[in-house]
């Protein structure tokens, strides 16, 4: 898991630099969806129990054009299987009538080798059962390089399921060459992407689409390197009527590691490259610390947007907060939304999407009980089918721990009495944590 918390801070840091907006999420780059899948959700180092997650949800009312913000939050809550790979992920909203519920739970499962096998995603139905939304089948080839993702949609009452396969193909040295997405329901090819490499570097992407019984080219990507670092990077669209490709947008790479910067600038076509944006990031001791974006106004770079990044002592990244350049002055950005995330130990990661999310992390430690407010009461203590946490603040979840520290119960609340139903716990000493927006309490419960 430290691998992959590594390559997803990589991940998060190059698309930060190669792209002036990016908006995947943390909860979507930890779910595997890439072709390279390895096992990468074994998580025995560093276990994540929670994730809150607030973000603006933007909506466009496609009759008169109006945009409606409004501010969502989500908790995630993550259960792991005796060996660390992650078995569940349930994910809570806050609803408009003001309680928690349960909105998506992800379920994984591996086979005997400690591959990913099915890969589901369910959610909660009125009646209050679970329905799967979308089933991916994993299968490898001899090199336990993933092959075959068959994937089952469910589109809804009385209408059929969609299946679709994507399939991976490799060269002789194991690098992807092509993945096309097959529908099964319309035994049809529906697109596919076609890889390049020279010197084990990717060249070249091409994506293509199924039609009239062909290959239509849509979308080329050109990359080339200069000491072994990616210098540019063309996007060329294909012109049906000239039946070649048209210059569409590129981004060109400089470097300088003896100022500690990195430049990219990314420009557009229209019969010559105009600029658009350029970013320049400011790095000490190998860590993103300032990034600065502006835009070409008049012929000259015009300053945009601003981002520090902090990091603890041990080097562990703690926030991202942006500024925005407004009538000469920085401002904080609207963007700059909280995002909390929990561990089982000291251990903290790049979680969110540093781009538009402050991320603000809170390392748990071992369980240890807090000293209560005199207004929070345990009962009864110790029990036998079930215990109650009454206190008067307004907790969001609960998680329960078995004295091996592993998840025994999780659920989302919604009010300041927490009922946990334990009939089916086996005698012990168990550990509970209870959160709210602004504060975490947590208690130790004995069953007979």
């Amino acid at each position: 898991m430290k691998k992959l918390l590594s390559s997803l801070v990589f991940v998060f840091l190059f698309h930060t630099i190669a792209n002036a907006q990016f908006n995947n999420t943390f909860i979507d780059a930890f779910f595997p969806e890439s072709s390279y899948y390895q096992g990468h959700c074994n998580n025995s180092n560093y276990q994540l129990d929670t994730l809150n997650w607030s973000e603006w949800y933007n909506y466009t009312n496609p009759i008169n054009g109006g945009v409606y913000h409004s501010l969502c939050h989500y908790i995630y809550v993550f259960n792991y299987l005796p060996d660390g790979h992650v078995h569940q992920i349930m994910n809570y909203a806050f609803s408009n009538y003001n309680q928690w519920l349960q909105a998506n739970r992800y379920s994984f499962e591996y086979d005997e080798y400690g591959r990913l096998k099915t890969f589901r995603i369910e959610q909660q139905r009125p009646n209050g059962q679970w329905q799967y939304y979308t089933i991916k089948e994993y299968s490898y080839d001899i090199q336990n390089r993933v092959k075959v993702v068959y994937i089952t949609g469910w589109n809804g009452d009385g209408y059929e399921d969609s299946h679709q396969e994507d399939r991976f193909e490799y060269d002789e040295v194991g690098h992807l060459v092509s993945k096309s997405v097959f529908l099964n329901n319309l035994d049809i090819y529906f697109c596919r992407w076609l890889y390049i490499y020279e010197n084990d570097k990717m060249t070249s992407e091409c994506y293509q689409r199924w039609g009239n019984s062909t290959w239509n080219n849509r979308d080329l990507f050109i990359y080339s390197y200069e000491n072994d670092n990616l210098s540019n990077k063309l996007h060329q669209i294909w012109n049906y009527t000239k039946e070649d490709w048209d210059n569409y947008e590129n981004n060109s790479y400089e470097y300088r590691p003896e100022e500690g910067k990195a430049f990219v600038i990314s420009q557009s076509w229209n019969n010559e490259w105009i600029n658009r944006y350029r970013t320049t990031n400011f790095i000490s001791n190998g860590r993103l610390v300032i990034e600065s974006t502006q835009e070409w106004q008049d012929g000259e770079w015009v300053n945009f947007s601003m981002c520090d990044y902090s990091f603890d002592d041990s080097g562990n990244f703690i926030e991202a907060k942006w500024k925005d350049y407004v009538d000469g002055e920085w401002i904080d950005s609207d963007y700059n939304i909280e995002t909390t995330v929990s561990y089982n130990n000291g251990a903290s990661i790049l979680s969110g999407n540093i781009q538009s999310f402050q991320a603000r992390y809170t390392c748990t430690g071992n369980v240890i009980e807090s000293s209560f407010p005199h207004q929070t009461e345990v009962f009864p203590n110790p029990g036998s089918n079930q215990f109650t946490i009454q206190t008067e603040t307004l907790f969001s979840y609960v998680i329960v721990y078995d004295l091996m520290g592993r998840q025994v119960c999780n659920q989302a609340i919604s009010g300041n009495t927490i009922r946990i139903d334990t009939n089916n716990w086996p005698s012990g000493v168990y550990f509970w944590k209870a959160y709210s927006s602004s504060s975490t309490l947590c208690g130790k419960w004995v069953k007979n």
